[in-house]
């Protein structure tokens, strides 16, 4: 009977194991069936690295490895398995900044913060089809007919991407006067020709103490550019928000209520905005909220006085009150410390970057409160791909999504400096 019972067991295990292989086979065809491999292969010089036009796919980029050659090879991955298109510039400078927005229809290469050659800018043009444009605005001739000559004085604030325009942000400092003039510089798309807004001055001595803030870029609606300016209006504490035409025209002004017992914090900038590429502290202002325009929707980040305590939060407008969507507590909260923050707007919520004493974080904060983000060690992963926060974190891989699939490329290939190969994944 023994040997009976022994070729039952024998017979018991082979099937197990049969069974363990098939469901490994299964999963291995499973996986080939929903998940594609493909490279794009090296051309004239190596790829240096990828970060994403969200929205679109990713940007596969090559230069030469010699200093003094500065042209960029572009590669747009998304859909097909193999890039959508090649394309080339020549930016003036080795690193310029990339300036994008979520499903922006251009995406800008800036070469330069402050005014260049008396009163220039320069740049260059991506749009989707793959087509560069080399750009150089001469906005100081603009400035000297409003009476602004000094161009060194000039300060770099911000530069943005709205549906219509490339903004570029500028603060001229008066010391004379004693008083601080913000400027917008509205630059269409489609003939470069710059209309120059001056949003508001305000005392120098109001700017340095804090009491006011300074004009900051909100967000955009169909044609309008809106700005965002911290003030007191009769007894209320709150944001004044004016919308500008592509042709300068003010076509909206409108005050928020702040909520209640909203903290200050320093606006260091987050995201593939000019405002967080610059690192000059000087320029840094102090907040209390940062409104954000996405979706056709109002939304407010700021940091809340709970007690001792501090924390972020995340509002959405509801009428004329602000209703609650996310909160993220400020751990060892250090009053004698200040707190940075910066805030970049994605169609799914809100991407920051929270430093404060030791700690350095980004994090992620859906507009939708049945979700929950996540908050992580800051790395410049997050500002080059900001889809990465909407999906599981896995080290060393890009991660885009895609209207039908997921786009992944594991970024340790770039030290091979050879093709490049990425994967499309099913949700």
């Amino acid at each position: 009977m023994n040997w009976y019972k022994d070729c039952i067991f024998r017979v018991h295990l082979e099937l197990e194991l049969m069974n363990k292989l098939i469901l490994i086979v299964l999963a291995l065809v499973y996986s080939n069936v929903n998940a594609q491999d493909f490279t794009i292969s090296k051309k004239d010089h190596p790829y240096f690295d990828v970060i994403e036009w969200k929205g679109k796919g990713g940007l596969l980029r090559s230069r030469s490895e010699k200093e003094f050659m500065n042209q960029i090879g572009l590669a747009l991955v998304s859909e097909k398995e193999e890039g959508m298109w090649d394309q080339k510039f020549n930016p003036k400078v080795r690193e310029p900044f990339f300036i994008a927005e979520d499903s922006s229809k251009c995406v800008y290469f800036l070469d330069n913060f402050d005014f260049v050659n008396n009163g220039r800018i320069t740049f260059n043009q991506i749009n989707g089809g793959g087509n560069a444009k080399g750009i150089t605005v001469d906005v100081g001739i603009k400035m000297k007919r409003m009476g602004y000559y000094l161009y060194d004085k000039f300060q770099f604030v911000d530069a943005v991407v709205t549906n219509k325009a490339f903004v570029c942000q500028y603060r001229f400092l008066n010391k004379k006067e004693k008083s601080v003039h913000d400027f917008a510089v509205i630059i269409p798309h489609h003939n470069f020709i710059p209309v120059i807004v001056e949003l508001g001055e305000i005392r120098m001595d109001e700017y340095k103490d804090g009491k006011y803030g300074n004009w900051t870029f909100t967000g955009s609606m169909n044609d309008d550019i809106y700005f965002s300016w911290r003030e007191k209006k009769t007894d209320y504490h709150g944001w004044t928000i004016k919308a500008y035409s592509i042709k300068g025209e003010l076509t909206e002004d409108i005050f928020f209520k702040a909520p209640e017992n909203t903290g200050s914090f320093t606006n260091i900038g987050y995201g593939t905005r000019g405002r967080y590429y610059q690192k000059d502290e000087d320029r840094y202002v102090i907040e209390t909220g940062a409104p954000c325009l996405i979706n056709d929707t109002w939304y407010l980040a700021t940091i809340r006085e709970k007690g001792a305590a501090r924390e972020l939060v995340l509002f959405e407008q509801d009428g004329d009150k602000w209703k609650e969507l996310q909160v993220s507590n400020i751990k060892f909260y250090n009053p004698e410390l200040p707190i940075n923050l910066g805030v970049f707007p994605i169609k799914e919520g809100i991407t920051y970057h929270l430093a404060h004493g030791e700690s350095d974080k980004v994090g992620f904060m859906y507009f939708d409160p049945s979700k929950k983000g996540r908050q992580e060690k800051y790395t410049e992963e997050g500002i080059y791909n900001p889809s990465r926060f909407l999906f599981t974190k896995t080290k060393g891989e890009f991660k885009v999504g895609l209207p039908s699939k997921l786009l992944v490329c594991k970024t340790y290939q770039f030290a091979f400096k050879g093709g490049v190969s990425f994967e499309h994944r099913a949700y």
